[in-house]
C-alpha cells in the first residue's frame, strides 16, 4: 500500500515538472473598430391610400397629379386626400421637416390676381407620420411664401407616410368661391437629416 501511494506521488511531480517546462503563454489583444456614419434614407414614395378620393390620378415619379381640383357644379375646391408612403431609414437622432414652397396651391405667378368672387389659391393640409410622431403644416394659401413644419425623433425605420388633404370648398378669398382656370401648383418637400 505504501508504494501505491509513493507511485502516485511520482506522477504528481512529473506532471509539475513538465509543465513548468512549457513557454510561458504569449498573448496580444487585438482592436478591431468599425464606424457607422449618421445617415438617413428616404425610398421613391408610392400612393398608399386616396382615401376615397376618386380626383388624385397618380403618383408619378415624385409628381402627384390631382385630375379634378374643382367641383362640377361649383367650380370651388372638390375634397381631396391623398397617402403617399416612402420607405424610410435614420440610425440617428433626427429631424424630419415637411415644406411648402408656395403656402398651398396658387395658379400661375404671383402677380396674376383672380377677378372678383373667384380664387387662385386653394389652401391644404400636409400631416407626416413617423414612427410615433406626427406633424402638420397648414398650407393656408393667404400669402405666397414658404412655409414649414418639422418634429425630432430618435433613430427611426419603417414607412414615412405623408397625408395631405384639400377641404372642400376651400380657396384663398371666400368660402365655396369658384377657382379660375389654369394649373395649381405648389412644391412640397419632405427632409430627413440628422440633429
Amino acid at each position: 500500500m505504501q508504494r501505491l501511494v509513493l507511485t502516485s506521488t511520482l506522477l504528481l511531480l512529473g506532471a509539475q515538472s513538465a509543465a513548468a517546462q512549457e513557454p510561458p503563454e504569449a498573448r496580444l489583444d487585438f482592436p478591431v473598430i468599425g464606424r457607422v456614419p449618421q445617415l438617413c434614407i428616404l425610398g421613391a414614395p408610392e400612393i398608399s391610400s386616396t382615401g376615397g378620393s376618386v380626383n388624385v390620378l397618380s403618383l408619378s415619379s415624385n409628381l402627384l397629379r390631382i385630375e379634378q381640383l374643382t367641383n362640377p357644379e361649383t367650380l370651388s375646391t372638390e375634397a381631396t386626400r391623398a397617402e403617399v408612403a416612402l420607405p424610410a431609414v435614420c440610425n440617428a437622432s433626427h429631424r424630419v421637416s415637411v415644406s411648402s414652397r408656395n403656402n398651398g396651391l396658387w395658379r400661375g405667378t404671383a402677380s396674376e390676381d383672380a377677378p372678383d368672387g373667384f380664387a387662385s389659391a386653394v389652401p391644404y393640409r400636409a400631416t407626416v407620420e413617423w414612427g410615433d410622431e406626427r406633424v402638420t403644416l397648414l398650407a393656408n394659401a393667404e400669402m405666397r411664401v414658404e412655409s414649414n413644419a418639422q418634429l425630432s425623433s430618435s433613430a427611426e425605420a419603417g414607412r414615412l407616410l405623408l397625408v395631405l388633404d384639400i377641404l372642400p370648398g376651400e380657396t384663398n378669398t371666400l368660402q365655396q368661391a369658384p377657382l379660375v382656370a389654369g394649373i395649381y401648383t405648389d412644391t412640397l418637400t419632405i427632409t430627413v437629416e440628422p440633429e
